[in-house]
């Protein structure tokens, strides 16, 4: 029996309302509902159903596509990680789930939770891949070596754990950090906090694709939707003024899909809150994000 017929829990509704056969799929979904080492305001460990559920209510098409649809090259949708609140029983879980994945060749879009899992996607990838890059979207530079203190593995010490695996990482959208954690900016790749993209726009978006020519190896693209301004997205896990608008974040996702095509090997979008979400909105951005995403993956691997 695989580790993918053990260790995930299978959900209705899917996502979009439809999921391919698992055997015809390049693209799989996966939910990660674990939320265990937040720190301030929990509850992501819900959003991988309850985007589900809100997919059902709008329409999944890409602006920057408008020809294509969702429901025509729909993903296989796998369902949810089995639960746990250890977070080591949950990156071990997940870690045979995903080299499984990536084994069949399959391309995953991860649904969070916490954004602890892309520690989990770099061990798998470091072992598969002699090179691995993270473009990494997230208010915060999660740089801690401990948070709190004595805690190695949590939401906020994820890129120092990245770092260790000797990963290539490239920041999108910071504006909160610590000053241990400023310090430690020049161990990333490159960087481009969220002033920086309001004051030099097109700039910035050069500046990107300027890097993206110089990728090798695998790519994952880890995005917190608290990389949003929480006047377009609220219900997230820690809200930092001055963030990304949704098209903003979206041609910057645009310009990384279809730079680097076949090398995005895992997508994941963690951190949306569903209990702080009251009147829907920041759940409809999610599912519309997942949607986005993954049609602008489709149109990258055939650039």
């Amino acid at each position: 029996m695989s580790f993918r017929e053990l260790l995930l829990v299978p959900t209705s509704p899917a996502f979009g309302g439809v999921s391919r056969k698992y055997e015809e799929s390049e693209w799989v979904l996966l939910g990660t509902p674990f939320d265990s080492t937040t720190t301030y305001r929990p509850g992501s460990r819900f959003a991988p159903r309850r985007v589900r559920e809100i997919s059902q209510e709008i329409d999944l098409v890409n602006p920057f596509i408008p020809e294509l649809r969702y429901e025509m090259y729909p993903m296989c949708d796998l369902g949810d990680l089995v639960f746990t609140t250890d977070v080591n029983e949950f990156l071990r879980c997940y870690c045979r789930v995903l080299r499984e994945l990536l084994s069949d060749s399959k391309r995953v879009l991860v649904l969070g939770g916490e954004h602890t899992v892309t520690i989990g996607t770099a061990r798998v990838l470091r072992g598969l891949s002699r090179k691995v890059w993270i473009v990494y979207f997230d208010a915060h530079l999660d740089l801690y070596d401990e948070y709190p203190r004595g805690c190695r593995i949590s939401h906020a010490t994820v890129v120092s754990r990245l770092i260790e695996c000797d990963c290539e990482v490239v920041a999108i959208g910071y504006r909160a950090y610590s000053e241990e954690e400023y310090r430690k900016l020049r161990k990333l790749t490159f960087w481009i906090s969220a002033s920086d993209v309001v004051r030099s726009r097109e700039e910035c978006f050069l500046e990107l694709a300027q890097v993206l020519q110089c990728v090798s190896g695998d790519v994952v693209i880890s995005l917190d939707v608290d990389v949003l301004d929480p006047s377009v997205a609220p219900a997230v896990g820690n809200p930092e003024p001055g963030g990304l608008d949704y098209c903003t974040l979206l041609e910057l996702l645009r310009i990384v899909l279809l730079s680097l095509g076949q090398k995005v090997k895992v997508i994941e979008i963690v951190e949306y809150t569903p209990m702080l979400d009251h009147n829907g909105v920041t759940g409809c951005l999610v599912a519309k994000l997942v949607s986005d995403l993954y049609l602008l993956a489709l149109i990258g691997s055939k650039c």
